[in-house]
């Protein structure tokens, strides 16, 4: 597939669409597409790796459209989720020998 320079939208499982400059990649032996996702600026807010066998479709689509879509759109990159906070609150409500906790380890161990 030739990808220099080329735009699409992307429709993914799920009725999602991801619209920017296109590439491949290989991610540990697997092929995978990677998308620079444009801002109004004509920067790269983020990149994101899309496996194929979560993609619908691959619209090209001229440099224009992905501008436009990006001055419409504002799409966002995968942000982790910390639960940390919640852990704590929850620990300290279950037994107030909790309140002095600072931290909770990967395995729910308490520091």
């Amino acid at each position: 597939m030739e990808t220099k320079d080329t735009f699409a939208m992307i429709e993914l499982m799920g009725h999602q669409q991801i619209v920017g400059r296109i590439s491949q990649v290989v991610i540990a032996g697997k092929g995978f597409i990677r998308v620079g996702v444009m801002n109004a600026d004509q920067t790269t807010a983020f990149t994101r790796d899309i496996n194929p066998d979560s993609i619908y479709a691959i619209n090209p689509i001229s440099f224009e459209a992905a501008l436009l879509h990006a001055k419409q759109v504002t799409q966002q990159p995968i942000v982790p989720y910390d639960i940390s906070p919640m852990l704590l609150k929850q620990l300290a409500a279950k037994n107030s020998s909790f309140e002095d906790v600072d931290e909770v380890g990967e395995t729910g161990e308490v520091f």
